[in-house]
């Protein structure tokens, strides 16, 4: 066993003479089955469960976007009214306009004939359409199929008012709605002609004018 005490001894002695450069290449060749990377960290694998969330997460975002560009073909407006209020010599009286995808543009079960007498000292408002059979000639609430927003054509409504005064002379008449209830409509304008002024009732609350007595004064709302 002596010649073995010898090489370990030789070897140790050889070990001991070699730098360190030589030590890492004799190690790498002695020992070629633990040789790891020492300038780089081992590569980690990303889980399965996280490729499937990715995944996953891409389907839901393209679904969505698939369905809002869908929607956004097949939007139709919704079906919206406006209360129009009407002030005339210390009375208040007020009609009703709008736009329902049942309606349609002539007579329906959606208009309905204003009553033929109003108190004195107030002003009737109704939508006019000499061309209509009696009652519906004069219409209180007016409903018109609301498609024309798709097809750019103007939608007319034939506003009139009529003051009725007690004693005396005319009046001044104010018309009042609520802007914000036109904003269901999809159209971008809803102009109020009279007597060539107009208003944008979108952005325009209310509008007043005089009104002699026993005149019928011709307005005009167009949706464009």
């Amino acid at each position: 066993m002596k010649w073995i005490d010898d090489e370990v001894r030789k070897c140790v002695g050889e070990w001991n003479n070699m730098s360190y450069t030589e030590r890492e290449k004799q190690e790498v060749i002695c020992t070629p089955d633990k040789v790891i990377n020492r300038s780089s960290h081992p590569k980690k694998r990303i889980p399965f469960y996280v490729w499937g969330l990715i995944i996953l997460g891409v389907l839901i975002i393209g679904v969505s976007v698939l369905m809002t560009t869908t929607e956004a073909r097949t939007m139709r407006p919704s079906d919206w009214s406006l209360r129009i209020d009407c002030y005339a010599g210390g009375g208040h009286t007020y009609c009703i306009m709008g736009e329902n995808s049942n309606a349609s543009d002539g007579i329906d079960v959606f208009d309905v004939p204003h009553h033929p007498f109003e108190p004195a000292g107030r002003a009737f408002i109704f939508f006019h359409h000499p061309e209509y059979p009696n009652p519906y000639n004069y219409i209180w609430m007016e409903y018109q199929y609301h498609e024309h927003v798709l097809t750019d054509k103007c939608t007319p409504w034939y506003l009139t008012t009529f003051f009725l005064p007690m004693t005396g002379g005319g009046s001044v008449v104010q018309l009042q709605w609520n802007s914000s209830n036109l904003f269901r409509s999809g159209y971008n304008h809803v102009v109020l002609y009279y007597n060539g002024y107009l208003v944008d009732m979108k952005t325009t609350g209310s509008y007043s004018f005089y009104s002699p007595p026993y005149v019928l004064c011709r307005l005009l709302v167009i949706c464009d």
